[in-house]
């Protein structure tokens, strides 16, 4: 079974400043309003912050609360993928809906400082969907298959980004890189882009998580196939694809990156739905 490649709504949740309402802090404010439809042809795909709130575009709600929950202790640029939320019912990954909200006027000032913006948005959005949804939901810790993601025995395919050279146009990432999915040589380039951020979009891609094990602390400019994506299989010990797989996410990451994903299994903390309902369009 093949993964599909992402698009490019898909990376842009992803990669927004990324758990149930008990978690939100008192002194956070809620959105001034919030409005969630069934999606309707014709609304071009988008989520993450806007200049003045948040929307989920033409995407499942299990997208909102993604932004909204980010593993304890682990920063701002960690999230949970797809396999560490559990409980979820069939509608919540398949229907998809329009989600707008919007932050009010007093508490714009607020909004536009970045350090500020991640953590009212998850705490915003926490309360929005227990308001909207009556979501309620606990963290858990359970053992689960990892990929590590290391560098091969003769070092990285790819060299840090010099200051001050010009990037094409593209998504801009949380780091201060750029994402460009559309080059001509149909790969898809990062440009300034932190180890961390590769990591996460690995693990949209192979539908496991992904922790960077490679050591590498600077910013960089890589390229790799934009190929569909095995699901989640075991390689060997070597970090090599299961044999008469064909192209896979193994081969290209080891051919022009110098990196490999080795299956392991750890400790980590998982999202559990205890109740959720359908929304009622408002």
């Amino acid at each position: 079974m093949l993964r599909p490649l992402l698009s490019l709504s898909a990376i842009s949740f992803l990669l927004t400043i990324p758990a149930s309402a008990q978690e939100t802090a008192a002194n956070q404010p809620a959105f001034d309003i919030v409005s969630i439809r069934p999606h309707k042809d014709g609304a071009t795909p988008d989520t993450g912050p806007t200049p003045n709130g948040y929307r989920s575009i033409d995407a499942p709600l299990l997208v909102a609360i993604r932004n909204a929950y980010i593993p304890t202790g682990q920063g701002e640029m960690a999230y949970f993928s797809e396999d560490r939320i559990l409980n979820v019912p069939d509608w919540l990954r398949r229907d998809h809906y329009d989600l707008e909200a919007r932050v009010a006027e007093a508490d714009l000032n607020r909004w536009h400082k970045p350090t500020e913006q991640g953590p009212m948005l998850r705490a915003m959005l926490q309360a929005a969907l227990a308001d909207q949804l009556k979501l309620a939901i606990h963290r858990e810790t359970k053992a689960a298959p990892v990929y590590e993601l290391t560098v091969n025995k003769n070092g990285p395919k790819f060299a840090e980004s010099k200051p001050g050279t010009p990037r094409p146009p593209g998504m801009n990432l949380p780091d201060g890189g750029v994402l460009v999915m559309s080059a001509p040589d149909h790969l898809m380039h990062l440009y300034g882009c932190t180890i961390q951020v590769l990591a996460r979009l690995l693990t949209n891609m192979t539908g496991r998580q992904v922790v960077d094990k490679t050591g590498l602390t600077g910013h960089y400019d890589l390229a790799i196939d934009r190929i569909p994506i095995q699901a989640p299989a075991a390689p060997s010990a070597t970090g090599n694809p299961p044999a008469d797989e064909g192209p896979s996410i193994f081969t290209a990451l080891a051919d022009r990156l110098g990196l490999r994903l080795v299956s392991t299994k750890t400790s980590i903390e998982t999202l559990v739905i205890d109740h959720i309902e359908k929304p009622i369009p408002n």
